[in-house]
């Protein structure tokens, strides 16, 4: 992790960090947009004001809006945590793939020789060729059979196992169908992740060589609970993953948890860093980007204040408000409120707890890597439409990674919001509405098909736009209803008049989180340990559930194997293909045995 901190003086606004200055105005329609803060007290774009003790935030002086400032190192940190080296590194030492020192130039570079990175240096007892890498001195194994016998040697064994693990199955009922103990079981579950993150890797690099003219994608934040494991300490552990899902192919990008597993914070509290932290601002801190036992205790002790503050907030910009409010303009006053409040994320409650291993990362730092990844991948796309989960520090985030394709014109963001507490007869008496609206205008002519009949639809929505309270951005209700997405409203973010009157028509008819809330579903159904706990009056907010995952890394590496899974292996009912295939990752299904025993890396279907 970084050192930032651990200086005389604190930086009024922290440096960049490798490129990433995170402290710009996030606000598209703004001239400040993407115009990063300055130092200096007198810088012209912005104004730096005290939030609290330990934090500040910037008001940027174009639009009027305030920001939270950030570390730019905690980001920087997060991005160096979503390369996964030790699990990758595993994998090349198994295979000989390549130099397994993380730390040395050659890691991760194909293992050609003779070449000028590594040469030959003779054989093992069972003939397989050894390799040395030139710069640092490892030697490693070619054609090894330990990714086989780790930890079978059978195959079919291994890809059943896989099969099981996708298909609802619990830990208990897996040990039941294979006889094997939990230890094998889990140490079967470590190779798989690392087999699709090796395996993942090698495809997504493909996307930067791929012609792509035009994508849309949907994104949204899904959290997940950990048991507790100690009888006096009922407290849950509350995780939260970010997704990104295209709406034509369907494939999954991310999936990023909010943990980190390699932090020891027993290590952290006895650390010099660790005692300076408590004199910095949080941006300042060497350990911004993680929830620290004492920040974590400050931060539940002052939940039940920040909600207060911020419900007397929200009253007040009801009570100056004639017009009655949707349940849409409730969720975005009640997001902007929690933005300017700094409310605590779902996880921060007197019921919820650090982990006993590994700890918690402060959710928005795993939102901006997401993004910044994003675009790492995407980033060369020839048009983006973002449609995102109506939530500020998501917003912040994707605009700032994308600023430059949408300062272009190429890249339009927008907030969707639908109402999820409908129940199915609400949601089939909302659809039989637009179908009789459709059937009318079919009749009269205005369309010519079903599509048609839905942009005229959504084109009446531009005349009756609502502007909430405290709020600039407009909201368009678009009454095309959906059996999973019924009374929809939509915002477009960016500066809709670089769009044409056609190009907003097609983006509120086709704004839609539909792609990775679908997947959400698949998690809850496919993968038992993750299912949705029920909640009960008697339990005062804390759940325990036997499929429940013990510890939190068992979250992140579940979703990797599915992701992974869902990605290459699961055929759509419609066209039989996979999303990767659609995408062009891949030429068809891929056998779940290529994923976990690929060939040179893993590129051959």
């Amino acid at each position: 992790m970084g050192q930032i901190s651990g200086q005389a003086s604190q930086h009024r606004v922290p440096p960049p960090e490798n490129g990433i200055n995170i402290n710009r105005c996030a606000t598209p329609t703004c001239p400040n947009f993407d115009v990063p803060a300055t130092a200096s007290r007198y810088d012209p774009n912005y104004k730096v004001s005290g939030t609290g003790k330990n934090s500040s935030a910037l008001m940027c002086l174009g639009c009027g809006r305030s920001y939270i400032i950030k570390s730019n190192q905690a980001i920087a940190d997060e991005l160096a945590r979503f390369e996964a080296k030790p699990q990758l590194s595993n994998v090349y030492r198994q295979d000989g793939y390549s130099c397994h020192n993380m730390e040395c130039e050659n890691f991760g570079l194909y293992a050609d020789v003779p070449s000028n990175l590594y040469r030959k240096r003779g054989k093992t007892s069972s003939g397989n060729p050894r390799i040395q890498c030139r710069s640092c001195g490892i030697t490693f194994t070619r054609g090894s059979q330990k990714r086989r016998s780790h930890p079978s040697a059978r195959t079919y064994d291994n890809v059943w196992l896989f099969k099981l693990l996708v298909n609802q199955n619990s830990i208990n009922r897996i040990m039941e169908l294979t006889e094997l103990s939990p230890r094998a079981i889990y140490k079967k579950i470590d190779m798989f992740y690392e087999r699709c993150l090796f395996f993942t890797k090698q495809r997504e690099a493909q996307l930067n060589q791929m012609d792509l003219r035009w994508m849309r994608l949907a994104t949204d934040r899904q959290e997940y609970q950990v048991n507790w494991t100690h009888r006096k300490d009922k407290r849950n552990v509350i995780l939260s993953a970010i997704g990104s899902a295209d709406k034509s192919s369907r494939y999954v990008f991310g999936m990023d948890v909010n943990f980190d597993r390699s932090i020891n914070l027993k290590d952290i509290e006895e650390s010099d860093a660790y005692k300076a932290d408590e004199t910095l601002k949080d941006y300042n801190r060497t350990y911004a980007r993680i929830w620290t036992p004492r920040d974590y205790l400050k931060a539940v002790r002052s939940s039940k204040e920040f909600r207060n503050r911020a419900e007397t907030a929200m009253n007040g910009y009801l009570a100056g408000n004639t017009l009655p409010l949707s349940e849409a303009g409730l969720e975005y006053i009640r997001a902007q409120v929690e933005e300017e409040f700094g409310m605590l994320p779902s996880e921060i409650t007197s019921t919820t707890r650090l982990p006993v291993s590994g700890t918690l990362v402060r959710s928005e730092y795993t939102m901006y890597a997401h993004f910044k990844r994003l675009n790492e991948l995407l980033g060369h796309t020839g048009g983006l439409r973002f449609y995102l989960d109506q939530e500020p520090a998501i917003n912040r985030a994707c605009c700032l990674a994308f600023a430059k394709k949408i300062r272009e014109g190429s890249c339009h963001v927008a907030y969707v919001k639908i109402d999820k507490e409908l129940t199915n007869d609400e949601r089939l008496i909302r659809v039989n509405i637009t179908e009789k609206m459709v059937n009318e205008i079919l009749n009269e002519g205005l369309a010519q098909d079903k599509y048609g009949a839905h942009r005229v639809i959504a084109a009446s929505a531009l005349n009756t736009p609502y502007h909430f309270p405290k709020t600039k951005e407009a909201w368009f209700y678009v009454p095309v209803h959906r059996i999973f997405e019924a009374e929809k409203y939509v915002s477009v973010l960016t500066d809709s008049s670089r769009l044409g009157h056609d190009q907003l028509v097609s983006m509120l008819v086709d704004a839609s989180l539909h792609p990775i809330d679908n997947f959400f579903q698949f998690v809850r159904r496919r993968l038992s340990p993750l299912e949705r706990p029920i909640h009960s009056s008697s339990n005062t907010g804390r759940v325990w559930t036997g499929k429940s995952p013990y510890n939190p890394d068992m979250v992140h590496k579940l979703l990797q194997i599915l992701r992974t899974y869902f990605n290459y292996c699961f055929k759509g009912d419609d066209d039989r293909k996979t999303p990767a295939h659609r995408l062009g990752l891949a030429k068809g299904p891929v056998e779940i045995r290529k994923i976990l025993y690929p060939v040179h890396g893993g590129i051959v279907d």
